[in-house]
């Protein structure tokens, strides 16, 4: 669950309720999250990548769930650039190892 503190009037409000990896944008307007660790509970349709406005609570899904394996650190991880670029880590895994004879002079 993505909560929102006022500090000042000293209240919370819900931004989303699956929400993972959250990140700002750079203007402090929206929040952007991912949900891909929840595909299993909420289905396609819900999984992707969003962004909640924080003055209105308005919810956009921008993208859905890739269609190639992600990975991060612990567990997935995605976030945004400062363009409002989408970041995600994609998981080769070790099954694109090559090697090479090089003959050189």
């Amino acid at each position: 669950m993505l909560l929102l503190y006022d500090k000042v009037a000293g209240t919370t409000r819900q931004l989303a309720e699956y929400a993972e990896n959250p990140s700002w944008s750079p203007d402090g307007k929206y929040v952007y999250y991912s949900t891909l660790l929840q595909g299993f509970l909420l289905g396609p349709e819900k999984t992707g990548f969003f962004r909640v406005k924080v003055a209105d609570g308005r919810i956009e899904r921008l993208a859905p769930a890739p269609a190639f394996p992600v990975t991060g650190t612990s567990g997935q991880w995605s976030g945004v650039a400062p363009d409002r670029s989408l970041l995600v880590l994609r998981d080769f895994g070790t099954s694109d190892i090559y090697a090479l004879d090089v003959d050189l002079p």
